[in-house]
């Protein structure tokens, strides 16, 4: 539970502070005691040009987790910080978009590791699939194009990084078989890069299609099965 406030400085200017609190009661030991995170953060978005639009965000999460055993609780301490910034071209033919963006997940250790709470956001969708959100350093570089008014293309590049080194990335995904799988990492921090390319088309005012390619090339920290990584996806969105 929890509760996000926003207030409009001007009308260039908004801010978001929030905090929230996940209790974690599934595994309740001896002690009776539960892990407790507590999420404390602010949102920045500033549109100072027409067509430009940046955001800044930093959170703290604090709080109680259990270790190993269970019955002791240590202090949790981890952070994480996204610098984003776009800017469309809007009196240019064709109106070109060119983005980037910076995230910091802090990680490496059993409690300065960034809760990944209940996120959905995809920075870049096969390694939103692959990777947990925490342990991360990730730049983003996007740029779109409408060569058409009903059609959009665009293209997304990721660079993945560990934010700490680790000998393995726990994904608490599962894989075909219903397993949790394990990333194992060497002496590395580069996870990969991913090359994100896609095409949008307003087929009418309530029907949109589109198609996404994407492949992610790992890099040299990933020692076990460093195989890369492709996606190919059609979609259709109705509004009725």
């Amino acid at each position: 539970f929890g509760v996000n406030a926003s207030f409009d400085v001007t009308k260039k200017i908004n801010v978001h502070g929030y905090i929230w609190d996940r209790k974690d009661k599934s595994a309740l030991v001896a002690d009776n005691e539960k892990d407790d995170i507590y999420t404390l953060g602010g949102l920045l978005i500033v549109e100072p040009l027409e067509g430009l639009r940046s955001s800044l965000e930093a959170a703290w999460q604090f709080g109680r987790t259990r270790n190993a055993t269970g019955s002791l609780h240590e202090k949790r301490n981890a952070f994480a910080l996204q610098a984003l910034g776009d800017y469309t071209f809007t009196k240019v033919k064709f109106s070109p978009s060119i983005g980037a963006g910076y995230t910091y997940l802090s990680g490496g250790g059993d409690y300065n590791g960034w809760n990944q709470m209940y996120y959905n956001q995809a920075l870049n969708p096969i390694a939103y699939a692959i990777f947990p959100f925490t342990n991360l350093s990730v730049i983003n570089l996007r740029a779109s194009v409408k060569p058409m008014e009903d059609v959009t293309l665009s293209f997304n590049y990721g660079n993945y990084r560990l934010a700490n080194r680790v000998s393995s990335f726990n994904t608490a995904k599962a894989d075909s078989n219903g397993n949790n799988y394990v990333i194992a990492t060497g002496n590395n921090k580069a996870l990969g890069n991913e090359f994100d390319f896609g095409l949008l088309y307003d087929y009418t005012e309530d029907v949109q299609i589109g198609l996404t390619a994407g492949w992610f090339s790992t890099g040299s920290a990933i020692v076990r099965d460093p195989r890369d990584a492709t996606q190919l996806m059609g979609s259709m969105k109705v509004t009725f």
